[in-house]
């Protein structure tokens, strides 16, 4: 018995039937979201690994496709404002303010066997973004 309805040896088929599909299905898509991973991690494992600028050029000019570059990034043109000590890449000044918002709301209340809607105005608080100033390198 199943919730009230008797299960008899015919009826039980197709049940099984979807079960063996589902299972079939999902282990496919296990299987092929594992030869990605394959694919993805055979690649990264092929990528030359760069440290010297000798290699570097090289790479750049017979296009060794993926590589792992390691040195040290610098600013050609470095940035600087006032405010900050130091020379940065790149500067991102966002000024907020803390400002009142309303908002009309609806609402549906039941009240002598019906319901009507009525109208609040409701009163919120929220950060909002009055201005943003970027200033960054040209050339790193």
């Amino acid at each position: 018995m199943y919730a009230g309805y008797p299960l008899d040896r015919p009826s039980k088929w197709p049940l099984v039937v979807i079960m063996l599909i589902s299972i079939l299905w999902s282990l496919y898509l296990f299987e092929k979201a594992k030869q990605r991973q394959n694919l993805k991690s055979a690649e990264m494992r092929k990528a030359v690994h760069i440290d010297t600028e000798e290699m570097f050029r090289y790479g750049m000019e017979t296009d060794a496709g993926n590589a792992f570059v390691y040195g040290e990034l610098a600013a050609l043109d470095p940035v600087s404002v006032p405010e900050l000590d130091g020379e940065y890449y790149c500067i991102e000044d966002t000024e907020e303010e803390y400002r009142e918002n309303t908002r009309v709301v609806t609402k549906q209340v039941y009240c002598d066997g019906k319901y009507d809607t009525e109208q609040q105005v409701e009163t919120y608080y929220e950060w909002q973004t009055v201005s943003v100033r970027t200033v960054s390198c040209t050339r790193i």
